[in-house]
């Protein structure tokens, strides 16, 4: 459930769609992945958000597009821990998805 208020600035609440089995987290995403994410996409109207389960590269981020995924949460899978990596990691992931716009 939403925060009090914060439904009044949204008119729409993201499908974090989380469909990574436990075991394989942290493996590299698959096409059966996208597969889904776009059958996910096509049969719900709102926004498809795909957290970072699996590992993620910014070079998927236009395939990611065209299956609907309309967001990405990248996590320490993709972004590793420390302030470099995930630092690299953002921009890296910024100019992907600027790149698709």
């Amino acid at each position: 459930m939403p925060a009090p208020g914060l439904a009044s600035k949204f008119d729409t609440f993201p499908a974090g769609c989380s469909i990574v089995p436990g075991a394989e987290y942290g493996t590299r995403l698959s096409l059966r992945d996208l597969l889904r994410y776009s059958a996910i996409a096509r049969r719900v109207d709102i926004p498809v958000v795909v957290p970072s389960q699996r590992v993620i590269l910014p070079e998927d981020v236009p395939a990611l597009v065209r299956c609907g995924v309309k967001g990405l949460m990248i996590g320490a899978v993709v972004t590793g821990r420390d302030k470099d990596s995930i630092c690299r990691a953002i921009r890296a992931f910024r100019a992907a998805i600027q790149e698709v716009k």
